[in-house]
């Protein structure tokens, strides 16, 4: 199975247009800036030993300079991956990610942090040549996503945000509901997250 992309894109991108406002305007004097940035994404679900690219998306960043404070929204294709199931049993899974509430994040003396919440629906599941179409199966909840800087965020140029998350328990994924809780929901799976400036 997988997941996408995990909202992390705008996460990122809400960094980058806050630090170009502290770069530019006085606290205080700078009036809301809107960005738009392009997103690629790398994640790791650790339950299924499967890595998925997420993007490239887009994130709509609003940045307040005078309280440190973003908002973002974003858009992410879906994400497919194919990986051995228990190690040995050819298994593809086809996933979305959605904003579930709005992005928040700050960024001070360089350093990013940010966290939202995002809605992961399966579509589909296969294994071997087989296809599994899922119109129902997802999360019962919406996962929660962390994330701080690595290094000094560069809101010139951009840059990139890591950080875990858990996947809440999904329903409505017919048989392959208990197989996959058992396999991915709860454990905390990587996630790296590079954002850079549209030209």
């Amino acid at each position: 199975m997988q997941f996408r992309k995990i909202g992390v894109s705008a996460l990122a991108c809400a960094l980058s247009t806050a630090g170009v406002l502290a770069a530019t305007a006085t606290p205080g004097h700078a009036a809301p800036s809107k960005h738009t940035y392009a997103t690629t994404a790398q994640t790791r679900i650790t339950g299924l030993g499967a890595d998925f690219t997420l993007g490239p998306g887009r994130a709509d960043v609003d940045a307040d300079l005078a309280t440190r404070q973003i908002s973002a929204d974003f858009t992410v294709p879906p994400a497919r991956s194919a990986f051995p199931m228990f190690g040995f049993l050819p298994t593809h899974a086809t996933f979305e990610i959605t904003q579930a509430a709005p992005l928040q994040g700050t960024l001070e003396n360089g350093a990013a942090a940010v966290s939202g919440k995002v809605d992961i629906q399966i579509t589909e599941v296969g294994h071997l040549a087989l296809k599994i179409p899922l119109k129902n199966c997802r999360t019962t909840e919406p996962a929660t996503i962390s994330l701080t800087s690595q290094g000094t965020f560069d809101p010139a140029t951009g840059g990139t945000l890591t950080g875990t998350y858990r996947i809440p328990k999904v329903a409505g994924c017919g048989i392959d509901t208990p197989i996959i809780n058992a396999l991915v929901a709860g454990k905390d799976n990587p996630l790296s997250i590079k954002l850079s400036v549209e030209g």
